[in-house]
């Protein structure tokens, strides 16, 4: 199999808006996400990059995306640089533990490590998730020293 990673355009939202339901349904069990909200949310990401961005994954062989990922940005002040955090990833389920979020992976790491202003790479997952905990151990990254507090409205 053959996965080409790319920016996301304006006719992929429809497509993410799904992985983006089925993100929350998988990580937030019952907790169900408004479909207009996400789409409006992921049209406004995808045409302003100082929001962020969206990274697809196609199958080279059918041309279809298959997986995701949001990239936001934090300024850090003591790196002086900025630190992406990477959200929304999601692999269509009969595509996963077959290389995809490696490829997407990869292929965002090797951006940061050539953007000397790009100082990391951050995410936070489910603490009850251990699935996508080995899948991001396996890539060299770690949970081992913050712990995310947030304050949601």
């Amino acid at each position: 199999m053959s996965f080409s990673v790319r920016l996301a355009r304006d006719e992929d939202v429809p497509v993410l808006v799904d992985f983006t339901v089925k993100l929350a349904l998988e990580t937030e069990g019952s907790k169900e996400k408004d479909r207009s909200v996400a789409e409006k949310g992921l049209r406004a990401l995808v045409a302003d990059l100082s929001k962020g961005f969206v990274y697809v994954v196609e199958d080279g062989d059918a041309e279809e995306v298959i997986g995701c990922c949001i990239v936001t940005y934090e300024w850090s002040d003591w790196r002086n640089g900025v630190v992406w955090w990477l959200q929304g990833i999601y692999v269509r389920e009969d595509r996963r533990k077959r290389g995809v979020f490696k490829t997407m992976y990869k292929h965002i790491k090797d951006v940061v490590d050539k953007d000397s202003s790009i100082r990391g790479i951050r995410l936070f997952v489910d603490g009850t998730d251990a699935d996508a905990q080995k899948a991001f151990t396996s890539m060299d990254m770690n949970g081992n020293h913050y712990k995310v507090f947030e304050y949601m409205k």
